[in-house]
């Protein structure tokens, strides 16, 4: 309840409604710059993505930040705070712009129309630019070659003295040199008209040829009444109504009048097809350009055949006439192409001072009524409950784990992937420590070998031969002692006084010879790596690393033999002497060891089998739960690897 309040609330009041604000464009279109091209539709469908693609530009944006006074905001943040959505076949641009006031989106979304406007005003005006200075370029080329043309014609006729021609032959000359002008204007023009078809031929394949005019639902009774209506009112002029024809006509006008206002009858569906609107203008289109196209191709003959001839008949003169009229027409067509580039310029000098930008502004923003819908305030209003919610799960999800520590003997027996022979209450309660060892009744007697003993930490470790020295009292009185490189222990006090050896037999275990340890208290001074907990039987030699040997008895007399591990927690020591036992038995706090140091531990003794476990500080929460977990049996009978 407390998460819903609080989302609530941080959605109601901390939230900042979101307004938005949408201005449109249209774009029409600019006017292609090149000489003797035309605009379509088509070169405005494509022209649109291109230009729009200005309206992200760092510049454009630069500047309205600046104008909208939002200078402490990135441009990269800039872009996220409008969209634009464009319709190509309309060529209707949208922009909408995002503020936490309803003035401040329309004035944002006015301010990226009119920049974007201005933008493309100057692109424009660059472009054209650009243009009229290639222009100018050729332009003056043009000139040079007709100066120089012009200028060898004068001096041809200088030369030969032919400025005084007779009017038939300057007439003669005059047709051949238009002529042959005519001719290459045509089939410049054949060139155009060429690529115009081609563009159209493209377009009417595209286009869908037929398309729905009308349809109409029309009764069939309705068409029998009006019909009968005036066949009636024909006889009405020729026969009186009491006239037997014209009794039958109106019964059956009556008839048709009654079925018609009852809705019955049949009614016939006719749908209208007709060539598409579109097709037939490409199509139009497209035959005016064959047309035009096929037209200049027999102009273009007709020239070429006009002008072969006139030039016949200048080859009929004399053969400086014939370089006269050469020199003429080529003076005229580079006369007519200066003419044309001069006649383009001014056409671009006139659009460079009124430059068009194709876009048209159709609707301005305005100050929306209401805030737009924001998902943000539905995320936080339930995205503060849900929050809460897992917060307080994780808490009682990691409550319940206790922070992965083990417990309960199924636990350790699980992750510790051996078996936990008992659980007791001790060292918390210190008279639990005897049940333990009692516990264990039903398989301590029948087990026989070695059981190294080892607490799971350091704290452990005096528990650890707490519990080895009262298996060895209970059960054969056997002793317990840290393993050194020249101690060992061997069992048996069944017949110590058969089996005893005499003190120059063997070694000393720190300082005492074996009959003195026979009598020496239940520990003794450290000195190697097992402690003496009890008097032993018999102590003999080992091999240079510690080696835990026995003396070979009688099956009727081998028993269990618990030492305790007193050493470092790792390292190869621990190793060897876990393997050398038949049995490792490990006292694990409970809810003090962690998964992790419970895995790391058996790592530690470098042995899987033969692996079992004692629990010992168990909770009374837990105590009530099962001691035991695991196969306990085949760890009592494991052997040494």
């Amino acid at each position: 309840m407390i998460g819903v309040v609080v989302g609530v609330v941080l959605a109601k009041f901390v939230i900042k409604h979101n307004y938005d604000s949408s201005a449109s464009m249209r774009f029409e279109g600019v006017q292609p710059l090149a000489e003797g091209a035309e605009a379509s539709p088509q070169d405005a469908r494509r022209d649109l993505p291109s230009r729009l693609e200005s309206l992200r530009r760092d510049e454009v944006l630069r500047e309205v930040r600046r104008r909208m006074g939002m200078d402490p905001v990135p441009l990269a943040a800039m872009q996220n705070l409008f969209e634009n959505t464009q319709d190509a076949e309309a060529g209707l641009v949208t922009i909408t712009a995002h503020s936490t006031s309803p003035e401040e989106a329309a004035r944002f979304a006015n301010t990226i129309v009119d920049t974007f406007v201005e933008y493309q005003l100057g692109a424009r005006r660059r472009e054209i630019e650009t243009e009229i200075a290639n222009l100018d370029g050729r332009i003056l080329a043009a000139r040079q070659e007709l100066d120089v043309t012009r200028s060898r014609y004068d001096a041809f006729r200088t030369e030969h003295g032919v400025t005084d021609l007779t009017t038939e032959q300057e007439a003669a000359l005059e047709q051949a040199a238009d002529l042959r002008a005519e001719a290459d204007l045509a089939a410049a023009e054949i060139a155009s008209l060429e690529a115009r078809v081609t563009e159209l031929r493209e377009e009417v394949r595209r286009q869908p040829r037929m398309q729905v005019v009308a349809s109409q639902t029309e009764s069939v009774d309705e068409t029998e009444l009006a019909r009968a209506e005036a066949h009636l009112e024909q006889l009405r002029g020729q026969l009186s109504e009491d006239h037997p024809r014209f009794q039958v006509a109106e019964r059956q006008v009556r008839s048709l009048r009654e079925r018609v206002s009852s809705g019955g009858g049949s009614r016939v569906g006719s749908v209208s097809m007709g060539a598409s609107s579109t097709f037939e203008t490409a199509a139009t289109a497209l035959a005016t350009a064959s047309a035009d196209l096929e037209a200049a191709r027999q102009r273009s003959v007709q020239l070429q055949r006009l002008a072969q001839e006139a030039q016949q008949r200048v080859a009929g003169f004399s053969a400086i006439e014939g370089d006269a009229t050469a020199l003429l027409a080529d003076v005229q067509v580079k006369q007519t192409l200066l003419n044309n580039l001069q006649n383009h310029r001014a056409r671009l000098q006139n659009m460079i001072e009124n430059p068009d930008t194709g876009f048209r502004v159709i609707a301005r923003a305005v100050a929306p009524e209401s805030a737009a819908p924001s998902k943000r305030k539905y995320y936080v209003a339930a995205g503060v409950p849900l929050a809460l919610v897992l917060l307080v799960l994780v808490g009682l999800v990691g409550r319940e784990l206790r922070g992965l520590k083990l417990h309960t003997a199924s636990e350790v027996s699980f992750w510790g992937n051996g078996a936990v022979v008992g659980t007791t209450t001790w060292p918390r309660d210190p008279s639990a420590a005897g049940d333990l060892v009692a516990d264990m009744d039903d398989f301590v007697p029948k087990s026989t070998g070695t059981m190294l003993v080892v607490g799971a930490t350091e704290h452990e470790m005096p528990l650890a031969m707490e519990l080895a020295k009262q298996l060895a009292a209970d059960w054969t009185d056997t002793t317990l002692i840290e393993m050194g490189r020249d101690t060992l222990v061997s069992p048996s006090p069944m017949d110590a006084g058969r089996r005893s050896l005499p003190a120059s037999a063997g070694p000393s275990v720190g300082g005492m010879s074996s009959q003195e340890l026979e009598a020496a208290p239940t520990q003794v001074q450290r000195g190697g790596s097992f402690e003496l907990l009890g008097p032993p039987t018999i102590v003999s030699a080992v091999a240079p690393y510690g080696v835990l040997t026995s003396t070979p008895m009688s099956d009727e007399t081998e028993r269990l033999i618990p030492t305790a591990w007193e050493g470092p927690l790792n390292g190869q020591q621990l190793r060897r002497a876990a393997r050398l036992a038949d049995r490792v038995l490990v006292v694990v706090p409970s809810g003090a060891i962690t998964v992790t140091q419970l895995g790391d531990l058996a790592n530690r003794l470098g042995r899987k089998e033969g692996v079992g476990y004692a629990v010992v500080g168990i909770a009374d929460e837990y105590a009530t739960l099962p001691d035991r977990s695991g196969d306990v049996e085949a760890f009592w009978s494991a052997t040494r690897e």
